[in-house]
């Protein structure tokens, strides 16, 4: 494994595998923190990541993400639609926010995968 690099702990690629050094590496906390069996793995428009992931990359936190996602919201909705939509009865409130400021840069596949 070699000396520590600086900001680095030791992390197993398996979170369940032994401590080896074919299981082991260097990674940062955040790495670390995405290396485990709990996060949810969302697939959309062809990219693969985990809710902390997406926050940055839709400008949605981790946290209105999940609620989205745990309250029956699709992963379309849930990474596109902006913060202030209102979902009532799976129809969007269209008062709060015109269809025609939302933009769509991404599209979905729909697929969510637990680690």
């Amino acid at each position: 494994m070699g000396e520590r690099p600086e900001g680095k702990t030791l992390d197993r690629i398996d979170s369940s595998g032994n401590y080896c050094k074919e299981n082991c590496r260097w990674a940062t906390v955040i790495e670390q923190a995405r290396n485990k069996k709990n996060n949810k793995i969302i697939s959309f428009n062809g990219k693969i990541a985990t809710l902390a992931e997406w926050q940055p990359i839709v400008g949605i936190s981790a946290d209105t993400l999940s609620w989205r996602l745990i309250n029956g919201w699709t992963i379309e909705e849930a990474l596109t639609l902006p913060v202030s939509w209102k979902k009532r009865s799976n129809k969007f409130d269209k008062n709060v926010v015109p269809q025609e400021n939302i933009q769509r840069t991404l599209s979905p596949t729909d697929d969510v995968v637990e680690r």
